[in-house]
C-alpha cells in the first residue's frame, strides 16, 4: 500500500510538472508570437502579393485567352463551385488538422495547379485543376482569416492585459481593421503589378484587331454584347508569348508560397477548445456552418456577401471581354486592370482609416455610389476605340468601390461574430464563392445588360441590409449604455439610503 501511495504521488507530481512545462512552453510560444507580430503580418502580406501576382493575370485573361467553347469560364465556374463545397465540407477539418500556417501553404499549393494547367489548356487539364484550386482556395482563405484574427487577439491581450473586457474588444476591433487593411493593400496591389507584367509580356500576341474596329463589331460591344465569338485566338498566333506569360505567373506564385513556409511562425494551440474542435466530425462542422444561419445578422449579410463575390468576376470577365477585348483588343486588358489594381488598395487604406474613426457606414455608402455610377454608365455608354481614357477611368472607379466590399465586410465579420469565428469565416467565404460561381455560371447564358441590372439590384439590397445591422447595433449599444447608467444611479441611490438609515437616532435622555 505504501509503495502504491508513493507511486501515485510520484505520478501526480510528474503530471503537474509536465502540465507546467506544457503551459510554460505555450506561454513562451505566445510571447514569441506577440514579439513577431508585425513580422508575421508583413511576410503573409508579401507572400500573398507575390502569389496573386501570378494568379490574377491568368484569371483576368481567361475569358479571352481560353474563349473557345467557354473553356476558361467553365474552369473558373468549377473552381468557385468546389470552393463553395470546400467551405462546407473540408476546410474546417484541414485547418484544425494542419494548423493555420500549413493550411495556408497547402491551399496555395493546390491553387497553383490552375496556373500550371494553362501551359496546356484543355478540358482534361484546366477543368480538373479548377476543381482542385477551389478546394485549396477554401482552405487557404479560412486559415488566413483565422491566423490574422488570432494574432490580433494575442497581441492586444499581451499588450493591454490590465484593460477591461469591453476595452479589449474595442482595441482588438481597431487592430483588426488596421491589420486587414495592411494585408488587403498588398493583396490588391498584386492585381496591379500582375496585370502590368501581363501587358508587358503579351503586347504582340494579338495583332488582329481589324474585325473589332469595324462599326458592325462595335455595335455588339458594351452592354449589348451577348457572347458573340471574338477573334482573339492568341494561342494559335504566338505560343512562346503565352508560355512566357505562364512561366512568370507560376514562378511568382511559387516564390510567395516559399516565403510563407520559411518565415511565418506557427500559431500555438491556445486552449482545449482548439483540440476539441479538431476532433469533431465533418458532419458536425457542416452543421456548425449551417447553424450559423440562425443568426439574423448572418442572414442580413448574405446579399452583401454574394455581391462581394459577384463584382470581381463581373469586372474581370464581363468588362474585360465586352468593353476592352471587343473594343480595343486583348493586349489592353493588363494596362486597364492596372488602374483597378492601384485604386483598390488605395481605397482600402482610406476606408480602413474611416472605419477606425467610427464612420464605417460611410464606406459602404461610397462603395454603393461608385459601383452604381459605373453600372449606369455601362448601360448608357457605347464604347469605341477612341474612348480608351474612359475605360481607364471606369476601371479605377470600380477599384475604389471594390476596396469596400471584400476587406471591409471581412473585417466586419470578425468584429460581429467573435464568439464563433470559424463558422463565420466559413459562411463569409461560402457566400463569396457562391457569388463568384454565379457570376461565371451566367457568363454564357445572359447578355451583359441583364447582368448589369442584376448587379444593381443585389448591391442595393445588400447595402440596405447592412445599414439595418448598423442601426440595430447602434440602438442596442445605446440602450446598454443607458441601462448601465441607470444601474449605477440606482446603486448610488441605494447606497445613500442605506447610509442614512444606518445612523442611530440621538438619545434624548443622554443629551439632556
Amino acid at each position: 500500500m505504501e509503495g502504491q501511495r508513493k507511486a501515485s504521488t510520484a505520478y501526480i507530481l510528474e503530471r503537474k510538472n509536465s502540465d507546467m512545462e506544457v503551459e510554460d512552453d505555450k506561454q513562451l510560444k505566445i510571447k514569441m508570437l506577440e514579439k513577431n507580430f508585425w513580422k508575421n503580418i508583413s511576410v503573409i502580406s508579401i507572400g500573398f502579393l507575390l502569389f496573386f501576382m501570378g494568379y490574377y493575370p491568368i484569371n483576368a485573361v481567361q475569358t479571352s485567352l481560353n474563349s473557345e467553347h467557354g473553356l476558361g469560364v467553365a474552369a473558373l465556374s468549377a473552381k468557385y463551385a468546389f470552393e463553395a463545397f470546400g467551405n462546407l465540407v473540408t476546410n474546417n477539418y484541414i485547418v484544425h488538422k494542419l494548423g493555420c500556417k500549413w493550411s495556408i501553404s497547402f491551399g496555395m499549393l493546390l491553387y497553383s495547379t490552375y496556373i500550371a494547367a494553362n501551359f496546356y489548356p484543355r478540358w482534361a487539364t484546366l477543368l480538373p485543376c479548377g476543381m482542385i484550386t477551389g478546394l485549396g482556395a477554401a482552405t487557404m482563405w479560412m486559415a488566413h482569416g483565422l491566423y490574422l484574427t488570432k494574432c490580433c487577439n494575442a497581441y492586444v491581450l499581451f499588450k493591454s492585459a490590465t484593460l477591461t473586457k469591453e476595452e479589449l474588444e474595442i482595441r482588438v476591433a481597431r487592430l483588426k481593421y488596421i491589420v486587414f487593411g495592411v494585408f488587403n493593400f498588398f493583396y490588391f496591389a498584386s492585381n496591379a503589378l500582375g496585370n502590368l507584367a501581363s501587358s508587358l509580356i503579351l503586347p504582340m500576341v494579338n495583332n488582329n484587331t481589324d474585325d473589332n474596329s469595324t462599326n458592325e463589331r462595335l455595335k455588339l460591344c458594351g452592354a449589348n454584347y451577348c457572347n458573340e465569338p471574338l477573334t482573339t485566338n492568341v494561342v494559335a498566333q504566338n505560343v512562346s508569348h503565352v508560355y512566357g506569360f505562364c512561366t512568370f505567373c507560376l514562378s511568382s506564385a511559387i516564390i510567395g508560397i516559399l516565403l510563407i513556409v520559411i518565415f511565418v511562425d506557427r500559431l500555438p494551440q491556445l486552449g482545449i477548445a482548439d483540440r476539441t474542435h479538431a476532433e469533431k466530425s465533418t458532419l458536425d462542422l457542416i452543421l456548425a456552418t449551417i447553424k450559423h444561419w440562425r443568426y439574423p445578422y448572418q442572414l442580413l449579410l448574405i446579399p452583401l456577401g454574394l455581391y462581394s463575390g459577384l463584382n470581381g468576376p463581373f469586372w474581370t470577365a464581363e468588362f474585360t471581354k465586352s468593353f476592352v477585348t471587343c473594343t480595343v483588343g486583348i493586349h489592353y486588358i493588363g494596362y486597364i486592370m492596372v488602374c483597378y489594381g492601384i485604386a483598390a488598395p488605395l481605397s482600402i487604406s482610406v476606408f480602413g482609416w474611416i472605419s477606425k474613426k467610427k464612420f464605417r457606414s460611410l464606406s459602404y455608402v461610397v462603395g454603393l455610389a461608385a459601383h452604381l455610377s459605373i453600372l449606369v454608365t455601362m448601360l448608357r455608354w457605347k464604347p469605341s476605340p477612341d474612348d480608351l481614357t474612359a475605360l481607364y477611368f471606369m476601371s479605377a472607379i470600380w477599384g475604389i468601390g471594390y476596396g469596400v466590399w471584400y476587406p471591409m465586410l471581412y473585417a466586419f465579420y470578425s468584429v460581429v461574430f467573435q464568439k464563433d469565428m470559424e463558422s463565420a469565416f466559413s459562411n463569409f467565404h461560402l457566400w463569396y464563392t457562391a457569388g463568384n460561381m454565379v457570376a461565371y455560371g451566367w457568363s454564357y447564358g445572359l447578355c451583359v445588360y441583364v447582368k448589369i441590372y442584376l448587379m444593381m439590384s443585389v448591391v442595393t439590397v445588400g447595402v440596405i441590409c447592412y445599414l439595418i445591422i448598423e442601426i440595430h447595433i447602434f440602438i442596442t449599444s445605446k440602450r446598454r449604455r443607458t441601462e448601465i447608467l441607470y444601474s449605477i444611479e440606482d446603486e448610488n441611490t441605494q447606497s445613500s439610503y442605506n447610509s442614512v438609515n444606518s445612523v442611530k437616532p440621538i438619545d434624548q435622555k443622554t443629551k439632556l
